[in-house]
């Protein structure tokens, strides 16, 4: 559904932690796929819930949308930083020599994906903050280390590889079926991702895991907007507040007004000093905060489906969102 530069992201709901995810990721891809022009986002009330509108020269053809993404997409196969291991879980010094090399190759320009490798790396985690095996601390959005045969960065890889424009249509533009292969395509940002025995009427163990494997794809391409951060406490995430495994939840607003990538960078970045500030939020046209906790089961970490507003620790946001102003 288009109207005149917006087309509107049909199957994406912004209550659902996986779909916003793939919003930005949309966005971001976007941007990049579109160089010469200022891409931006908008959410309004459509079948239920809030649904993404994206304005660009293109937003007309859903089709020409789609395959710009794709190709944005396929270049990722080149990128150094989901290479760097299965898992988020290096012993920092490694880690550190890695940010150290891409940090280089932007300064050489050696490849086309040196900025965004920094800007996953930095996204990724921190050399800083250590856990007490002198590994690196990572995003709250890591959901698997390797246990179950479930690797976080591999997983990314499998999505990169396998992840063709039908998936992104599906995803994008029709309600969600969930008619993918979901091993080794999930990365447990969906509620639905939580397989708990309690809340099925089937057996996991016997019944298919399913996905929607472009949510994911595009989820991924989410994370440069949502950078880790060495805070007093332990490594922040953006967007994030509380601790531990039973305390982090993920929040996030629903915007009406359209903002391009770079306001939202600074939009996620603020959360905490805007959340209850009326005249910004009157500004950006914010009707709603969403707020998911960040659960541990066993090995495994999954989100919970998501509630209108909610609070988040004021002091774990601030150390990680104060870090600039809102432009535009």
């Amino acid at each position: 559904m288009s109207d005149k530069n917006g087309l509107l992201l049909t199957g994406l709901d912004g209550s659902n932690p996986l779909a916003f995810l793939a919003a930005l990721g949309t966005l971001r891809t976007l941007t990049l796929a579109l160089p010469d022009e200022t891409v931006k986002m908008s959410w309004e009330e459509y079948d239920g819930t809030w649904r993404p509108r994206v304005w660009c020269s293109l937003a007309e053809d859903a089709g020409a949308v789609i395959k710009h993404l794709e190709r944005v997409l396929d270049d990722a196969s080149g990128r150094a930083s989901f290479s760097i291991g299965d898992n988020l879980n290096l012993p920092a010094s490694e880690f550190r020599s890695y940010l150290l090399k891409a940090v280089e190759n932007v300064e050489m320009m050696t490849t086309p994906n040196a900025l965004v490798d920094v800007e996953f790396l930095a996204a990724f985690g921190s050399e800083v903050v250590t856990n007490d095996d002198r590994t690196m601390q990572d995003t709250a959005l890591r959901t698997m280390s390797g246990a179950g045969h479930q690797h976080f960065l591999k997983f990314f890889r499998e999505l990169v590889s396998t992840t063709d424009a039908d998936h992104l249509r599906r995803t994008l533009i029709l309600r969600w079926d969930y008619a993918d292969e979901g091993r080794g395509m999930n990365l447990r940002w969906d509620p639905l991702d939580d397989r708990r025995y309690g809340l099925r009427w089937e057996d996991p163990s016997s019944n298919p895991v399913r996905t929607m494997r472009g949510a994911n794809r595009l989820a991924i391409e989410a994370l440069p907007l949502l950078p880790t951060m060495p805070t007093k406490s332990g490594l922040a995430t953006t967007a994030f507040g509380g601790k531990g495994a039973r305390g982090t939840s993920f929040f996030w607003p629903i915007w009406r007004k359209p903002l391009s990538m770079d306001v939202l960078r600074s939009l996620l970045a603020s959360i905490a000093r805007i959340r209850n500030d009326n005249v910004i939020l009157a500004q950006l046209e914010i009707p709603v905060f969403y707020t998911s906790a960040r659960i541990t089961t066993g090995k495994f970490r999954n989100f919970t489906p998501s509630a209108p507003g909610g609070t988040a620790d004021s002091g774990s946001w601030r150390q990680v969102t104060e870090r600039r102003p809102l432009h535009d």
